[in-house]
């Protein structure tokens, strides 16, 4: 599984669009796309993933890993995992559906907010 997949996997399980999830790790919008879509190759090393380790509490071994299999997430510190299963296994809509229902989601509870306001 690359790095993009479970970068994916993080913002859709935090329901976040592209745009809040770049804007939560500090990146442009155009330059967090190229890393979810793979357009980079990314060592464990590298200032982003260490960057999103810390943002969601993983380890960047598991952010890098290549192997399909479920690896646990989760706290190192506590030694507190959760896992994550295959994204192509959980998901059979393609991802721009998954972005336009999270954008839908946003402007519904934006509404909600403005009809509540006294």
């Amino acid at each position: 599984m690359s790095f993009g997949t479970r970068l994916k996997m993080l913002r859709v399980k935090y329901r976040l669009d592209q745009d809040r999830m770049s804007k939560r790790l500090n990146v442009s919008q155009p330059v967090y796309s190229r890393y979810e879509n793979d357009e980079k190759h990314m060592e464990d090393h590298h200032p982003f993933v260490q960057r999103v380790a810390e943002e969601f509490n993983i380890s960047m071994q598991w952010l890098t890993s290549t192997d399909d299999d479920d690896l646990p997430v989760g706290d190192n510190n506590t030694g507190h995992h959760t896992t994550f299963s295959k994204i192509e296994n959980n998901f059979t809509v393609p991802g721009e559906f998954i972005d336009i229902m999270l954008k839908q989601h946003e402007l519904s509870e934006q509404i909600l907010k403005l009809l509540t306001k006294k």
